[in-house]
């Protein structure tokens, strides 16, 4: 974890100070608890270990900016269907190997978390030699360059270079026309976006195992097709997306029915676990 990206050298003065008021405010509950042994009494007076514990502490902090996950846990409402659903965050966490995953707006992974552990999975095909990227928050399809560079600038410190900033890919919705690869088949792409619409349906009932090989198998048949930003391709990934996050840890929940008041509410509660 000390290894990982903090980019100390480049922060500004009031930001180092602020870190650094934190870290000794750390430093401070640390010594107040009695964590040191054989500590002086005087809580204003540090020995070196305690100053070198302080500056570990000053430089997990700068790590965390950049290296911590989210944790989440899948909220459902119903057992046996998995909408309606949401990613509930419950916290945060260093992840030392997948830190080193860099970001695209178009990532090739999709990761969800069991407990304590995070998996990650592949939502299309990776040829040997590509690069695995993940995503930091901000995905093409959804929001748009400008919005995307903006956020990752000020969060993460760096212009994204992805694919879909250089092409300047268009979000979901505008882009149902196929750019194929080779030549074309749109008999054999309507196939497999029929294929993907069965996977979809698996999914909404519940049947994640039948919907993860439908959607895989299409969005497999469209990739040697068409381009990746294709609207039912992504739509396919993101399908997948959800079948993973349905794979974690999940909770069973009438607050997600709350949430969605589009959603009729069971007449019997009882079935759902908290």
């Amino acid at each position: 974890v000390f290894s990982l990206t903090g980019l100390d050298d480049e922060r500004w003065p009031e930001d180092v100070f602020s870190r650094s008021m934190m870290a000794v405010c750390l430093l401070k509950i640390l010594k107040a608890a009695g964590y040191f042994p054989g500590q002086n009494s005087d809580p204003d007076v540090y020995s070196d270990d305690e100053i070198f514990i302080g500056s570990l502490l000053l430089r997990h902090l700068n790590v965390l900016q950049f290296n911590a996950h989210e944790v989440y846990e899948l909220l459902r409402a119903d057992k046996f269907k998995i909408k309606p659903c949401k990613n509930n965050l419950i916290g945060l966490a260093v992840y030392p190997k997948s830190s080193y995953f860099n970001h695209s707006c178009h990532p090739s992974i999709a990761r969800y978390n069991v407990g304590r552990k995070m998996v990650c999975k592949s939502l299309h095909p990776i040829q040997k030699g590509e690069e695995v990227t993940d995503n930091y928050g901000q995905v093409f399809y959804f929001k748009g360059k400008a919005d995307r560079q903006r956020e990752l600038a000020a969060r993460y410190w760096f212009e994204c270079g992805c694919q879909a900033c250089s092409a300047d890919w268009p979000i979901l919705g505008q882009n149902d026309k196929p750019k194929w690869r080779s030549k074309e088949d749109s008999g054999q792409l309507d196939f497999l976006e029929s294929l993907y619409k069965v996977g979809a349906d698996f999914m909404e009932n519940g049947d994640q195992s039948q919907a993860k090989d439908n959607l895989l198998e299409s969005i497999n048949g469209m990739y040697d097709l068409v381009s990746p930003n294709y609207d039912p391709l992504i739509r396919a990934e993101d399908k997948l997306r959800t079948c993973f996050n349905a794979d974690g840890t999940v909770v069973y929940s009438t607050s997600v029915r709350i949430t969605n008041p589009q959603e009729k509410r069971p007449i019997d509660e009882s079935q759902f676990s908290f």
